[in-house]
């Protein structure tokens, strides 16, 4: 059960405590499909008063990351930039802190970060698309139109083959930050809907979701024009994964497996990625 209320809940945002907007980002790295940067930009092209300040949360190694934002050689200092390692407390006491989240990723296999945020009562502006269509809608959130495709960074050099992803409208986040600014309480109303909309959302949930998926797959011998046929190798210490993201993580896919695995079936479990251009003989492995 991964939606613990103690700490993924709700204290009230902090514009509608009376403080500035207090904007969210969060991402693996700057240039990832995350989008962190694109986010920063329309931030700043709101052009909104100084009072409204954005938090930057990025997993990069430090040395990768930079710690302040210069524009012209002059630091801003509406934005600052995280990149320590932070235990689950410290990160929803930062959720909870926030009046909105921007999530410009171009792809999700599920969505961990803006499901999160949503649980702590933070309304999120994102794409509807891919993994996160499970929870998010027109309703709770802030959408932006996401219609244009462009080309997913890491899959060339990493897997051998082009992939694409959605991307967000930057203009489009811009205006919602805009709104965003004026509607104090009409965002933290929504960040209340945002809360009870994935309140019912647990990890068992979704692991018997997955794991429905993953047997379905394994016991009806799908025909390979769905996709490569691949296959886990398994092991109940360290599971070599094939396209864990695809299942929602590395560590959630690790435990999906095992699960599939205590059930008695054989190893190893066929699963499908999608249709891809890997080179013959090669398998990505996360």
């Amino acid at each position: 059960n991964g939606h613990d209320p103690a700490l993924l809940a709700s204290t009230g945002s902090a514009g509608s405590r009376g403080d500035g907007l207090r904007v969210g980002v969060w991402g693996d790295s700057f240039g990832s499909r995350k989008r962190v940067l694109a986010a920063v930009e329309a931030f700043l092209a709101a052009g909104l008063p100084d009072d409204a300040t954005m938090e930057v949360k990025v997993n990069a190694p430090r040395l990768l990351t930079p710690q302040k934002l210069t524009m012209h050689g002059q630091e801003v200092s509406t934005v600052q930039i995280f990149n320590q390692s932070w235990s689950i407390t410290q990160l929803t006491d930062w959720l909870r802190s926030l009046d909105v989240l921007i999530y410009m990723s171009g792809g999700e296999g599920y969505g961990l970060m803006p499901l999160e945020a949503m649980a702590c009562g933070v309304p999120v502006i994102s794409g509807l698309h891919t993994g996160m269509l499970d929870y998010l809608t027109p309703d709770n959130c802030l959408p932006v139109p996401c219609d244009n495709m462009t080309e997913a960074p890491s899959y060339d050099y990493r897997f051998g083959y082009k992939a694409y992803m959605r991307e967000c409208d930057s203009a489009a986040v811009t205006q919602r930050l805009r709104w965003a600014y004026t509607h104090r309480d009409e965002l933290a109303a929504l960040g209340r809907v945002a809360q009870q909309s994935v309140a019912h959302l647990t990890w068992e949930r979704a692991g018997v979701r997955a794991l429905k998926f993953l047997r379905d797959i394994a016991e009806n011998n799908y025909p390979h024009d769905l996709g490569l046929s691949l296959s886990l190798d398994i092991d109940d210490k360290s599971p070599s994964l094939v396209d864990a993201d695809a299942l929602g993580g590395k560590g959630r896919a690790s435990q999906l497996v095992r699960a599939y695995a205590s059930e008695g079936h054989g190893s190893p479990v066929p699963v499908f990625a999608r249709p891809t251009e890997w080179p013959e003989g090669t398998v990505p492995r996360a």
